[in-house]
């Protein structure tokens, strides 16, 4: 893609500006599809055209232009999507290993408040554990996911009867499970 304002290398402000403006919302979709989300993709892709601008003096034509600009894009990327993998696994971790889930603080300044919270937290997912797998499922998806009995009755291919049933035998094994917790 060779340009009639690009002819001289290094860039001067103008002729990067129509560099930034030609090439951004290509290198933006070449970020997403590595991403494979938006999340980030402006950011990574103007701190790209930022490594250019600070090595215009060392680029000898618009392809080492090019090459930079891509070559810096798609190693922030690739180190976005490991580092959200990373946190992903981590928190999946923590969670499975009882650990309290990001973004929901206890607050509190009692310590003994937080260990029986602890406690019933280790309870409840002791007793969503000791559900018959079906049973489980129609409570994940009811409560953790907020579907509707008829969502989960066609989903399922149960009868809506049937998914009520198991909601509520969830909920009485969650109450014998919570019992010792409440005066």
């Amino acid at each position: 893609m060779r340009s009639q304002f690009l002819d001289a290398m290094p860039f001067d402000s103008k002729s990067f500006d129509a560099f930034f403006y030609a090439g951004y919302s290509r290198l933006c979709v070449f970020i997403s599809r590595i991403t494979g989300s938006d999340l980030m993709v402006e950011d990574i892709a103007t701190d790209a055209f930022v490594v250019v601008w600070d090595q215009r003096e060392a680029l000898h034509d618009l392809t080492d232009a090019h090459k930079l600009l891509y070559s810096v894009a798609r190693h922030a990327a690739l180190n976005h999507v490991r580092t959200e993998r990373s946190r992903e696994q981590l928190v999946a971790h923590e969670v499975a290993a009882g650990a309290p889930v990001p973004g929901r603080s206890r607050g509190h300044a009692n310590p003994e408040y937080d260990v029986e919270q602890v406690d019933v937290d280790d309870a409840i997912r002791a007793a969503i554990a000791e559900l018959p797998p079906v049973r489980r499922q129609v409570y994940s998806l009811r409560w953790e996911h907020d579907w509707s009995t008829a969502e989960i009755a066609a989903v399922l291919q149960l009868s809506v009867k049937t998914v009520e049933m198991h909601v509520t035998l969830a909920h009485k094994a969650l109450r014998s499970a919570l019992a010792p917790y409440h005066p």
